[in-house]
């Protein structure tokens, strides 16, 4: 076994341990429903992560690299839910911000998350393959860095927090 594979096994389990306990402890209340949710779609990236390392071949390698970044923007767009219901959004969803109400801020924020998981899926723009390096195993190669893209989903999501 890659021991290079074991941080993203034992995160995995942390995190959705985490997501269990707290949701166990209160489960009517919405703010813990959707952080269990929240670590749950964190520990199947690094679960997915766990495999890719563990990858012998080339075509399973291709297939667990394109997995982990399936649930990154549904995480991210958990994060951003967790972070409304804790500050309860319902009350300021009519203000405006730049001329815009909030809604249409999640609207777009949601719209971008969708466009970047069909580019993901269905081409090889942002994980364009694989290499295998001899230490630590296989690792994805990237397209588009993802570092360039994220920023299209954060520059709306920080604009609400800008609201008074």
């Amino acid at each position: 076994m890659n021991p290079f594979a074991l941080p993203s096994l034992l995160s995995s389990v942390f995190l959705f341990a985490l997501g269990l306990i707290l949701l166990l402890h209160n489960r009517k209340e919405k703010i813990n429903r959707v952080f269990c949710a929240l670590m749950f779609v964190s520990s199947l990236v690094n679960v997915s992560a766990f495999f890719l390392h563990l990858s012998t071949e080339f075509d399973t390698a291709f297939f667990w690299t394109k997995i982990p970044y399936i649930f990154v923007f549904p995480s991210i767009l958990l994060g951003f839910y967790y972070v409304l219901v804790l500050t309860d959004f319902n009350r300021h969803l009519n203000k405006k911000l730049f001329g815009v109400s909030l809604k249409q801020h999640l609207r777009i924020i949601i719209a971008l998350t969708l466009i970047f998981e069909i580019l993901l899926i269905f081409t090889n723009t942002l994980v364009t393959g694989v290499e295998s390096h001899p230490v630590t195993g296989f690792e994805h190669t990237g397209g588009i860095p993802l570092a360039a893209v994220l920023p299209a989903l954060g520059i709306p999501s920080h604009s609400l927090a800008f609201v008074p």
